[in-house]
């Protein structure tokens, strides 16, 4: 080893600084520059930890008034995103969602059947920012388009409007989930919405309807219809999307649809 080498060799063993606490060597340096780091990495993970708490808080404020204020309110935020499934067997889903001022997301999802129930499921909820990406990868793995807020009321208003004329109400929890809609105007709309199949209602029964309820829409539908003004067919085409669990989509237990009462106005 050259004496030139020897010498360099040396100088880094030597301190390079001096401080009121003593000298201090490359290699201390190096690892109080990773304390300071790590302190200041784990700063900054308290801040977002205290933010996804406020958040978290935030909601739940939002919530405690019930669902269906809360969903009232959200009707003045901003419109999100609209989105709607392909239709494939006369099922579709159809999502509006907007944002509120805290980051909050309202999220109106409606399963809608073209051919005979209408409403078929819904929800209406309010979401973080995970909860809401979630539900959106869900929802992406079927085949969505982007669709415009006037186009989505209308599908789905007519859609309810469409079964509510063969007596057959919208899922119970539509009620709630519709005031997402809020100013949405559905009559600007241009677009021409089609129902039933072949110019009757046509009933397929979804894997999780039981004999009694589809004894009750068959009823329903002979009384409105007649015996030969509807089709329909047991046990549902399996790979359909009405074979989907609908509780991985929609996130809601399931409950049965109802009837319209006799004098009520189709």
């Amino acid at each position: 080893m050259t004496g030139k080498n020897l010498l360099a060799r040396e100088k880094l063993k030597e301190p390079i600084a001096s401080f009121p606490d003593g000298p201090f060597t490359n290699k201390q340096i190096r690892e109080g520059t990773m304390g300071m780091n790590q302190q200041r990495r784990q700063k900054k993970l308290e801040k977002k930890r205290t933010q996804r708490n406020e958040v978290k808080k935030n909601l739940a404020r939002i919530i405690s008034g019930g669902m269906g204020s809360v969903l009232q309110k959200a009707s003045s935020w901003p419109i999100l995103d609209c989105k709607a499934t392909i239709q494939v067997d006369g099922i579709l889903v159809v999502s509006i969602t907007r944002r509120g001022p805290e980051g909050e997301i309202a999220v109106g999802n409606f399963l809608i059947d073209i051919y005979c129930l209408g409403a078929k499921d819904c929800f209406g909820r309010i979401m973080n920012s995970i909860e809401y990406r979630n539900y959106i990868e869900k929802l992406r793995e079927r085949e969505c388009i982007a669709v415009s807020p006037e186009d989505a009321r209308k599908q789905i208003e007519s859609a309810v409007e469409y079964a509510r004329g063969l007596g057959i109400a919208p899922h119970p929890d539509y009620r709630i989930a519709s005031h997402i809609f809020g100013n949405i105007d559905a009559s600007a709309s241009t677009r021409q919405f089609q129902y039933g199949k072949d110019g009757k209602p046509f009933y397929v029964q979804g894997p999780y309807e039981s004999e009694a309820r589809v004894d009750q829409i068959l009823k329903q539908l002979t009384k409105s219809c007649g015996p030969d003004g509807f089709h329909f067919m047991l046990g549902g085409p399996i790979g359909s999307l009405r074979a989907i669990d609908q509780n991985s989509l929609l996130d809601v237990e399931e409950t049965e649809e109802g009837f319209e009462d006799d004098d009520q106005d189709a």
